[in-house]
């Protein structure tokens, strides 16, 4: 009885999984320049204006979609990393990624007159043809002097890998359930 009502609940878990639009798979990247404005103790990123961006890789479907290597790509102007949520953080080829909030704003000094910057959140991104997915997105830059060039990352999960999460979190949740059938040996 018990692996029949689990295999019902997979049944319908993935009946409903499948007739939904799915979530954006893969991972897009971007190169350009950008003038950076630093806070006033030197160690974090407050404002980035960026200059010029194109997309630098292009996987999963965003490669289906058409998006390719070479591709303009408009990105908030400025960034205001002060003030998050900030709406369409970039777009290009109908995605766009919402910037939710940052996890990571720091500038480390290093000799010779070079610093790192890096900036990493989460967001969302939205496509019309697909269900809005959660992502993350990382920006890191050498910076030296005022224009930098940088690399940016966006980056959604596999459906898969939550699929089966999920179904280990069920498994789990119908164990004590399945100890409480047995009975008992002496």
């Amino acid at each position: 009885m018990m692996i029949k009502r689990f295999v019902f609940a997979v049944a319908i878990m993935l009946a409903s999984w499948q007739s939904s639009a799915s979530f954006i798979e893969g991972q897009i990247d971007f190169t350009g320049s950008a003038i950076l404005t630093l806070n006033n103790s030197g160690t974090a990123v407050s404002q980035i204006e960026v200059i010029e961006a194109e997309v630098e890789l292009a996987t999963g479907d965003y490669s289906n979609a058409g998006v390719m290597a070479g591709d303009t790509t408009t990105f908030a102007d400025p960034l205001d990393l002060n003030s998050t949520p900030i709406n369409a953080l970039w777009s290009v080829g109908g995605f766009s990624f919402d910037l939710v909030n940052l996890l990571v704003n720091t500038v480390i000094e290093l000799p010779l007159s070079y610093d790192i910057a890096a900036v990493q959140g989460n967001g969302v991104i939205h496509h019309d043809s697909f269900e809005d997915t959660l992502g993350s997105w990382t920006f890191t830059t050498q910076t030296n002097g005022n224009l930098q060039r940088f690399s940016f990352s966006s980056t959604v999960p596999e459906p898969s890998a939550m699929l089966l999460l999920s179904l280990g979190l069920f498994g789990l949740m119908m164990r004590p359930a399945m100890q409480r059938r047995r009975a008992p040996c002496y």
